[in-house]
């Protein structure tokens, strides 16, 4: 699926992102929202 293939790149990316962000970007998780935000449009796909 190539929208997977897709998220997965940027999941990939967002976690490198991710160590050099402030912390008041991430969620209650620990999670960024775009990095939510691409599991929910990964669910709908």
């Amino acid at each position: 699926n190539d929208a997977q293939n897709i998220c997965n790149m940027f999941v990939t990316a967002s976690r490198q992102l991710a160590k050099n962000i402030d912390h008041h970007t991430l969620n209650e998780h620990g999670l960024s929202k775009r990095y939510v935000r691409c599991l929910q449009i990964s669910e709908v796909v």
